[in-house]
C-alpha cells in the first residue's frame, strides 16, 4: 500500500488563526483553453508527423503467420508472411503495406496465384488483388521475401552482433522499424488479433518472441524451428524476435489457485545477476495488479529476453532488456498495461506509454520500501528539467525519434504530470480513474489518445481538468514560485507567494502548494500546510503564538516548479510595493529588493541635490536583497536614486537616524 503524501495528511498544529486574501482575478476560461488546445494541435503537432504510416486504413488485419529464417552470424532474413484481413470499404481492391526497399519481394500469392504489386514512395508496397471485395469480406495473401535489413527512421531495428564471444540477433521496431525487417502494416490504427511466429535458426541457438512457445521442431542441416503463438491483439511495433545462446530460468507469480509464469532468457554470464534482479518482480506484479487490474496477458506469460542495447523494450508478453536493475524491470513491466494493453494511437501521445511507465516504476520503488529512490528521482529529474530548454509533454515533432523518446519530456515530465495530478485528485480517485481508463472497452487491447484519459479522470474527479491538461501537457513552460515571509514581534506571520512563467500567455498555474512551517527550538511544532492560491501574486496571514525559524514552499520536491524561499531580514517589509527599501528610518544599512525590475545603479543625494555616493550594481535576481551601507551618512533626510535597465529611474526618500 502506498505511503500517504505527507503534506496532505500532517495536521496544522502551529496555527491559532488562519486568514487569506480573497482577491479573485479572472482565470483563463475553459473555452480559451479549448481554443488554445485546438490551435496547438493544428499548428504545431499536425504537420510534423510525416513518418506515421497512413497505409491500410481501408482494411483490418485479423491474423498474421510469420515464417522466418535467420542466423545470428549473418545480417539477413528470409521470410514468408501470410496476412489474413477484412475489407472495411466496398469495392476494395488495392491493398497497401509498409516495406523497406532493403527487402526484396520474391513473390506475392493471392488465392494460389501470383499477384501484381508495385513499390511506391520508397517504403510503400501496393498489391493489386484483381478482385473487388465487399465490405466486411475476409481474405488472405502471402508474401515471400528476403534481404539484409537496414535501419531506417528509428533505432537499429534488426541487429546481429557478438556479445561475450557469442553471436546474437534481435529486433526493435519502435517506432518506425518494423518495415525494415518484414512487410507489415506499420500503423497505430490496427492491431493484429492473432499472431503465429515460426523462427528457423541453427540448433545451437534459442529464440524469444511474443506469446507462448508451443513447439520446437528439428529441421535438416542442424536447424530448429520454434513456433510462438500469441492470441491477444498486438500493435505491429511490439512484434519482436531474438536469437542467442540463452540460459533459461523461471519465476512464478501466484494469483488465486493458479500461477503466471515469467520466462527469463539471459546470456549465461548474466545468470546470477538476472536471477537476483527478477526475483522481486512477483511483488511488483502484485502491486500493479492491485492498482491497475489483472496482468493483461494472463492466459499466456510474461518474460524477459536479454539483448545488447541500452535500456529495455516492452515487446508484448516478452520484454527485451539489457540489464536487470529494479527500476528498469518495473518500468518495462508497467508497459504491459501502458503501451501494450492500451497503446498510444499516435507517437505524439507517446507520453501515455512512457510517462505512465516511468511514474509507476517509481511507485513500485515506494511499495517495495525504497521510497528514497522515488525522492531522489523527483529531485534529480526536476533539476534536469529546470536546466533544460522548455519542452512539452505532448510530442510536438514525431519526425524526430530523439524527440519522441526524449527522456526529459515524454518520460520525466510525463511522470511529473501524473504525480501532480495524483496529489490534486487524491489516491482513491486517481487510481480509480486510471483503472477505468485501462478497462474502457473502446481502447482496451486497442489504441488510445490523451483526451480519452482526461475524460476518465474527470468522470471520477467530478471536475474539469481542462486547465491542468492544457497547461501541463501542451505548454512548454514550468512555473517559478517565490515565497517571501516575515514575522512581527506579536507572532503574526505574513507569507507572500508569487508565481511567474516564461510564457506571457499563461496567467496562472493552479496547484496545491505544500508549505512547511519550522518552529524555533524554544517552542512550537513543525507542521505542513497546503495553500491554494487564486492568483499569481497572493498574501496569506497567520496568527501564531511562537517564533518561526523557517517557512519553505515545497520542501520535499512534490511540484515540478522552480522554487525559491526568502526570509525578509527586517520585520514589517511591505512587499506589495514595486520597489522595496527597508528599514526606513535606518541606522547603518538598508536592504533593497527590485523584484521584477533590474537595477544597475544606486545614487544617494542630500536635500541640496548633491550626489553623496553612487554605486554600480547588477540586481536582476528577484530573490536577492541588496545590502546598501549608510554608516558614513550624518543623521538626516536623503533621497535614493535607483536606475533601472532601459533608463527608468525611481526615487525613494530615506531617513538616517543615530
Amino acid at each position: 500500500m502506498l505511503s500517504p503524501i505527507r503534506f496532505f495528511t500532517a495536521p496544522l498544529l502551529l496555527l491559532l488563526c488562519f486568514t487569506t486574501a480573497f482577491s479573485q482575478p479572472g482565470k483563463q476560461s475553459q473555452s480559451n483553453f479549448d481554443s488554445y488546445h485546438s490551435a496547438v494541435l493544428k499548428g504545431n503537432f499536425g504537420p510534423k508527423s510525416g513518418f506515421e504510416s497512413q497505409s491500410g486504413k481501408d482494411y483490418d488485419i485479423t491474423q498474421e503467420r510469420l515464417e522466418l529464417t535467420v542466423d545470428p552470424h549473418v545480417t539477413f532474413i528470409q521470410g514468408k508472411i501470410t496476412f489474413y484481413f477484412t475489407a472495411l470499404v466496398a469495392n476494395f481492391r488495392l491493398l497497401q503495406l509498409d516495406c523497406s526497399d532493403s527487402l526484396q519481394i520474391d513473390s506475392i500469392f493471392y488465392h494460389q496465384s501470383p499477384a501484381i504489386y508495385q513499390r511506391f514512395n520508397k517504403d510503400g508496397l501496393q498489391i493489386d488483388l484483381f478482385n473487388y471485395l465487399a465490405a466486411q469480406k475476409r481474405d488472405s495473401f502471402t508474401i515471400y521475401y528476403h534481404g539484409k535489413p537496414e535501419a531506417g527512421v528509428g533505432f537499429n531495428s534488426f541487429v546481429t552482433d557478438t556479445v561475450l564471444g557469442s553471436a546474437v540477433l534481435w529486433t526493435l521496431s519502435e517506432p518506425y522499424g518494423a518495415k525494415d525487417w518484414m512487410p507489415c502494416k506499420q500503423s497505430l490504427t490496427d492491431k493484429i488479433d492473432s499472431l503465429d511466429i515460426y523462427i528457423t535458426c541453427p540448433d545451437s541457438f534459442q529464440t524469444a518472441s511474443n506469446g507462448l512457445l508451443v513447439s520446437t521442431v528439428a529441421k535438416p542441416q542442424n536447424q530448429l524451428t520454434y513456433h510462438w503463438k500469441h492470441r491477444y491483439p498486438i500493435a505491429t511495433y511490439l512484434i519482436a524476435i531474438a536469437c542467442a545462446r540463452y540460459t533459461e530460468f523461471y519465476n512464478d507469480v501466484p494469483y488465486g489457485n493458479d500461477t503466471l509464469r515469467i520466462q527469463n532468457l539471459v546470456y549465461p554470464q548474466w545468470e546470477s545477476v538476472a536471477r537476483k534482479g527478477c526475483a522481486r518482480l512477483a511483488q511488483v506484479m502484485a502491486f500493479y495488479e492491485k492498482q491497475l487490474g489483472p496482468y493483461p496477458f494472463r492466459k499466456e506469460k510474461y518474460g524477459h529476453a536479454q539483448f545488447y542495447w541500452h535500456g529495455g523494450m516492452e515487446h508484448q508478453t516478452h520484454t527485451f532488456v539489457s540489464s536487470f536493475g529494479n527500476n528498469l524491470l518495473a518500468h518495462e513491466l508497467a508497459h504491459q498495461w501502458f503501451g501494450d494493453k492500451v497503446t498510444c494511437g499516435s507517437w505524439a501521445d507517446i507520453w501515455l506509454n512512457e510517462g505512465f511507465a516511468t511514474y509507476f516504476a517509481s511507485l513500485a520503488d515506494v511499495h517495495m520500501g525504497d521510497s528514497s529512490l522515488f525522492d531522489d528521482w523527483r529531485w534529480s529529474s526536476r533539476d534536469v528539467l529546470l536546466k533544460s530548454e522548455p519542452g512539452s509533454v505532448y510530442c510536438d515533432d514525431t519526425t524526430l525519434v530523439s524527440r519522441i523518446f526524449d527522456a526529459r519530456y515524454s518520460y520525466s515530465k510525463g511522470a511529473w504530470f501524473l504525480h501532480q495530478l495524483r496529489l490534486q485528485m487524491g489516491d482513491t480517485l486517481f487510481f480509480k480513474g486510471i483503472r477505468n481508463y485501462l478497462n474502457d472497452p473502446q481502447i482496451a487491447y486497442a489504441f488510445t489518445h490523451t483526451p480519452i484519459l482526461q475524460q476518465h479522470l474527470e468522470a471520477v474527479y467530478g471536475k474539469s481538468l481542462a486547465d491542468y491538461f492544457a497547461l501541463w501537457l501542451y505548454q512548454k513552460a514550468i512555473p517559478k514560485y517565490t515565497l517571501y515571509w516575515w514575522q512581527e514581534e506579536n507572532g503574526d506571520v505574513t507569507v507572500r507567494i508569487q508565481q511567474q512563467t516564461s510564457n506571457a500567455q499563461i496567467a496562472y498555474y493552479d496547484l496545491p502548494l505544500p508549505v512547511e512551517f519550522k518552529a524555533t527550538e524554544d517552542g512550537g511544532k513543525d507542521s505542513m500546510l497546503t495553500l491554494h492560491t487564486t492568483k499569481a501574486d497572493q498574501f496569506f496571514h497567520f496568527q501564531l503564538n511562537h517564533k518561526v525559524a523557517e517557512i519553505r514552499l515545497d520542501p520535499d520536491a512534490q511540484l515540478l516548479a522552480d522554487i525559491h524561499n526568502i526570509h525578509s531580514p527586517v520585520s514589517g517589509l511591505d512587499l506589495e510595493e514595486a520597489l522595496v527599501v527597508v528599514p526606513n528610518p535606518a541606522h547603518d544599512k538598508v536592504y533593497i529588493n527590485a523584484y521584477q525590475q533590474h537595477l544597475n545603479r544606486i545614487t544617494i543625494y542630500n536635500l541640496s541635490g548633491q550626489a553623496i555616493r553612487s554605486e554600480s550594481i547588477n540586481l536582476a535576481n528577484s530573490n536577492t536583497l541588496y545590502e546598501f551601507s549608510i554608516q558614513d551618512l550624518a543623521p538626516g533626510y536623503y533621497l535614493l536614486r535607483m536606475e533601472q535597465a532601459g533608463g527608468l529611474v525611481r526615487y525613494k526618500e530615506l531617513i538616517k537616524v543615530d
